[in-house]
């Protein structure tokens, strides 16, 4: 009775944590621009807790945003601007007709996945490691590239939140991106281990 009151208690906790990891994330990127730090952020949280610590929430929230404001926001923009080009690029191609339509548009869609894909790793990593900008693109780029099935898995997970989140509206306000945030670190972190693991092999 007790080992099972005691993981009610447990279970209790961590929706507790994931509810304030979300609302913290919500409030420090209400500004928008600072979403992205904030997403840093969220993923550091859930970092500390994949590897078992538990440290002071909104101090630890706040120093992984303030250290990590400058380079994420500037991969933000990136992440804008080419969200942007790709949009337009849609509209031209699918307005087209004949031919190079056929010949455009999948190419579009497969840069298109692999812009998202990358973009998935991208804040998971800054938030696992620290690297210059260049290789930290490189990194979420080879991973996502080498288990194509998780970015796909991610994106699937996330439209049907999506859907959720429009029947009960309250879901975002409450712990949907936190849920997001885990799901999208654990399926990352899972494909860092693999890759480790067959690196060790290969020495």
């Amino acid at each position: 009775m007790l080992s099972y009151d005691g993981a009610i208690m447990r279970a209790l906790s961590s929706m507790g944590n994931y509810c304030l990891l979300n609302l913290l994330w919500i409030i420090f990127s209400l500004p928008v621009i600072t979403v992205f730090p904030a997403t840093v952020a969220m993923f550091g949280i859930l970092k500390e807790w994949k590897n078992g610590s538990e440290p002071p929430m909104l101090s630890t929230f706040f120093s992984i945003f303030k250290k990590n404001i400058l380079k994420s926001s500037f991969i933000g923009v990136i992440q804008i601007v080419c969200s942007i080009i790709f949009i337009v690029d849609f509209q031209i191609i699918w307005n087209m007709e004949g031919n190079l339509k056929l010949i455009l548009f999948p190419v579009l869609m497969l840069l298109g996945f692999i812009f998202i894909s990358t973009s998935l790793y991208l804040y998971p990593i800054m938030a696992k490691y620290d690297m210059p900008l260049k290789l930290l693109v490189k990194k979420a780029f080879f991973l996502s590239a080498a288990r194509p099935f998780s970015p796909l898995m991610m994106i699937v997970i996330f439209v049907i939140m999506i859907f959720i989140c429009t029947i009960a509206r309250f879901l975002p306000f409450v712990c949907a991106f936190s849920i997001c945030g885990v799901i999208n670190y654990r399926l990352v972190s899972s494909t860092i281990e693999k890759a480790n693991k067959i690196a060790l092999k290969a020495k």
